[in-house]
This record gives C-alpha cells, structure tokens and sequence, in this order.
C-alpha cells in the first residue's frame, strides 16, 4: 500500500513540483498552501507530513497540525524548499 504525505507549503510551484516526484515514486500526494484548506476526512491516515520551514512563521502551521486530530501521531518533517 503507498504511503500517504501531506506537504504544507504557501508555494504553489513548490507543492506541484514536490507532489509530481513523489507521485512518481508510488506515493499518494495531499497538498495545500495551510493547514486550514484541507477537510479532515482527507488527512485520515496520513503517514508523513512534509512542512516548508523556509517561510515567515513555521512554528503557527505547527500549532495548528496540534490542533488536527488525524494528525495527532503524525511525524512532521521540515524541509526547506528553494526551487528556482
């Protein structure tokens, strides 16, 4: 079964060109520039989320995936993402 990964980041181009590699690579791809886009129903068993710490205030989109119930045991790893 592909592995699920939600990617968070307020870059459009950054979340398309992110997606379209891991897609490639078998995994299932949700995406959004916040937190607050996504239904919850669609974050239900997510694996991984993939969080852009290059942007003005990484720490308020984590208190936010706090406040996300079906993210509650999710890791959340932050890379800086800088495509150009």
């Amino acid at each position: 079964m592909p592995k699920r990964l939600l990617i968070i980041d307020p870059v459009s181009t950054n979340r398309i060109h992110l997606s379209s590699l891991l897609e490639s690579a078998q995994y299932r791809v949700e995406s959004a520039a916040e937190i607050a886009e996504l239904d919850e129903r669609k974050l239900q068993g997510t694996d991984l989320v993939l969080l852009n710490v290059h942007r003005e205030n990484p720490s308020r989109i984590l208190q936010e995936l706090n406040g996300v119930k079906a993210l509650s045991d999710v890791p959340v790893l932050g890379i800086c993402l800088l495509y150009t």
